[in-house]
């Protein structure tokens, strides 16, 4: 009776870890709950479960016979931007929508082109259900040539004619961008899944400087600019001739911004560069019909043209080609594997003498705050290639958690022009490029023959929390898009607990009681819930504050309910704690701050500050510093704590206790900042704004 139970352990400990098998020929086979899945293939049926709330409904998606579960609050990546599932039927052109997709080979009418989807995901025992996804008419339906024509005889309508004969207008390959807002060219759609990115230019040249077709034609017949139908949007003189005045220079700087902020006179770096004739492009897009035939609806045009600004100067373009990140997550996220060999980004700066900061995009699953989180700061002053930068982790950890997007921010940060507004062209972001990840790496099997590894979607923040409010934090919020259901796992992660789920306006505050202190015996002291603040958009509510002491020898507040309450710190020593809660009136949080009241330093310490800079349209604050005692700690006064050492050249010393702090996202609110030393040293600097 004994015998059975055993081997039937046996068989499942083998199972479980993994072996091929027990003996020279024999083999275990054993069916896994949770497998992993990645499929790409043709949307051959799609169906949606309408949501009230009008964006959050999930459904099914049928791709190369499988039928695949679509979770409630996909958010799904499109060629350029983000939608929801219940989008992609909502905003379907007509005939399609809103419970047909159009993208569909079941959908009636038949559409001109089947549709392709890469879906990502686990299989629950016998049940496929979705975590990435990732729509597009074909994954390589793209094409390059030389612009042989740009037609303008339609009037509101140009179309570039690519891979023809130079001059001949019925040849090459028919292409339009797909533009609603009209930011690159004329304003022009047939599908809004499908057009080009507002924000950040998806029309471009290589390295990143926006491009644009000129809304009418700035052209006489022989050749020379008319200046009535120049687009003072997309001008001809920002695209100079050669100097024989045989074709467009197809490598060129731009001319910097006069220092007295007076009108350009020659090419404006403010402005986009228009498309020539005789220009190499890329393209992508989809393929739409009309009475003349078919041509691509496109969403990017890259140029072959080396356009570049002016070195140390101000605006600069940077552009995000290349985005492939690893997950982390079993089996050993400790260990080097593909995910962390392969990652790596890689771009454009329109200025290759400039510094560009690479960050992940983190969003708070409540109140849909972005944050940025560093990862790296890269260079173009490539000789190889001019303006191209690399970037790959220099640890196994450091892309860590996964995020959905990418920012690239040029050193010279975000253009500003005089007048105190955002300077770019046609409304983009100059020095600002945000992009979306189309290519996770995820862990491979560790040997042949065990157990594939299931996709670590857990370890993803904005499927297991949310993307917060959608489609934006504020009183015109849906709702919050929240955890992926059914979860595409064995057991769904916890997720916060959140305000507005159905769709209410209020978020929750951010409590921030201060930076630790140390302080002298019965000196006077200072609390500092300054910086707690209301993430309620698009106006902030008032806040309430109430600080209540929770540890240590009991001292009398002044000002408790004020955001900066004082006491006198007690004859003895000890560690005193406090808890401040702020309220909006509606939600509240809280945070806490340790007082530690010490006898005075016995060592003093002096100190030199070197550096102390900040870049007002990075909001990034920077301070060097050096003390005379490397045993010192220093504290930015109100900020935080400094970094070890700066790191120096092999075989020369660091200077005593010099020290680094940056911090970035700052909303600086002084001309001034004082450094601390925990041995008593104290030095209050003015910094210079920029």
């Amino acid at each position: 009776m004994r015998s059975r139970p055993r081997s039937l352990m046996l068989t499942l400990i083998i199972g479980l870890l993994g072996w091929a098998s027990v003996g020279p020929h024999a083999q275990v086979t054993t069916l896994q709950t949770v497998s992993p899945f990645d499929v790409v293939g043709f949307i051959e049926a799609a169906t949606v479960n309408a949501a009230a709330d009008g964006f959050s409904g999930g459904g099914t998606i049928t791709v190369n016979g499988t039928v695949i579960t679509v979770p409630t609050n996909t958010l799904l990546q499109m060629p350029a931007f983000a939608l929801t599932w219940q989008e992609v039927f909502t905003q379907a052109p007509a005939p399609y929508g809103p419970l047909q997709s159009g993208l569909a080979m079941a959908d009636t009418p038949t559409p001109l082109t089947t549709h392709e989807v890469h879906v990502v995901g686990n299989r629950i025992g016998d049940t496929y259900i979705a975590g990435l996804m990732f729509i597009a008419q074909q994954s390589l339906n793209s094409g390059a040539g030389f612009i042989n024509f740009i037609d303008y005889s339609t009037p509101g309508i140009v179309e570039l004619r690519v891979g023809g004969t130079i001059g001949v207008a019925t040849t090459g390959a028919r292409v339009r961008i797909n533009d609603p807002a009209g930011k690159f060219g004329p304003a022009s759609h047939v599908d809004d899944r499908f057009t080009i990115d507002e924000d950040n230019p998806t029309v471009r040249s290589e390295t990143g400087y926006p491009m644009c077709l000129p809304r009418t034609n700035p052209l006489n017949a022989d050749g020379t600019v008319n200046p009535a139908t120049d687009d003072p949007k997309c001008p001809q003189v920002n695209r100079p001739k050669s100097s024989d005045g045989s074709g467009y220079q197809t490598i060129f700087t731009m001319d910097a911004l006069p220092a007295d902020g007076s009108a350009p006179t020659g090419t404006n770096p403010l402005l986009m560069a228009p498309f020539e004739v005789g220009d190499f492009v890329d393209y992508n897009g989809n393929l739409v019909a009309d009475a003349a035939g078919t041509y691509i609806n496109a969403w990017g045009l890259i140029a072959n043209v080396g356009l570049f600004t002016a070195p140390g100067t101000q605006p600069v373009y940077t552009a995000i080609d290349v985005m492939l990140l690893g997950v982390g997550g079993a089996p050993n996220p400790n260990l080097p594997q593909e995910a962390a060999v392969r990652t790596r980004i890689e771009g454009f700066s329109t200025d290759p003498t400039s510094f560009t900061d690479l960050f992940a995009v983190d969003i708070d699953a409540c109140t849909g705050e972005q944050t940025l989180r560093y990862y790296a700061t890269v260079t173009g002053n490539n000789p190889a290639v001019p303006g191209r930068w690399r970037w790959r982790p220099n640890s196994d950890l450091a892309f860590l958690p996964p995020t959905r997007m990418l920012t690239a921010i040029s050193e010279n940060g975000i253009y500003t022009n005089p007048g105190g507004t955002l300077g770019a062209p046609n409304g983009l972001l100059a020095g600002l490029y945000t992009a979306p990840n189309f290519e996770f790496i995820f862990p491979e099997n560790l040997g042949i023959g065990n157990p594939p590894v299931p996709n670590n979607l857990g370890d993803f923040p904005f499927l297991t929390s949310g993307s917060g409010p959608y489609p934006a934090p504020g009183p015109g919020s849906l709702g919050i898009l929240g955890q992926l259901s059914p979860w595409p796992g064995a057991f769904a992660p916890p997720t916060p607990g959140c305000a507005g789920v159905n769709g209410t306006a209020s978020f929750s505050p951010v409590a921030d009681a201060g930076l630790p202190q140390s302080v002298l015996p019965s000196s006077a002291v200072t609390l500092d819930g300054a910086n707690s603040r209301d993430t309620t958009q698009p106006l902030p509510l008032p806040l309430t504050f109430s600080w209540v002491q929770t540890g240590g020898t009991h001292v009398a507040l002044t000002g408790a309910s004020t955001a900066t309450p004082t006491f006198t710190s007690p004859a003895t020593r000890g560690v005193l704690t406090f808890t401040l809660t702020v309220s909006n009136g509606t939600l509240s949080s809280s945070a806490s701050v340790a007082i530690t009241v010490t006898n005075a330093p016995t060592a003093t310490d002096a100190i030199t500050v070197a550096v102390a800079d900040f870049r007002l349209r990075r909001a990034q604050l920077t301070v060097t510093a050096t003390t005379n005692n490397p045993a010192a700690v220093l504290t930015v006064e109100g900020f935080g704590q400094m970094g070890a050492a700066l790191p120096v050249a092999p075989g020369v010393p660091a200077p005593p206790g010099d020290r680094l702090y940056r911090q970035i996202g700052l909303a600086f609110p002084a001309d001034t900042v004082t450094i601390r030393s925990s041995l008593g040293g104290i030095l209050t600097v003015p910094v210079t704004v920029r």
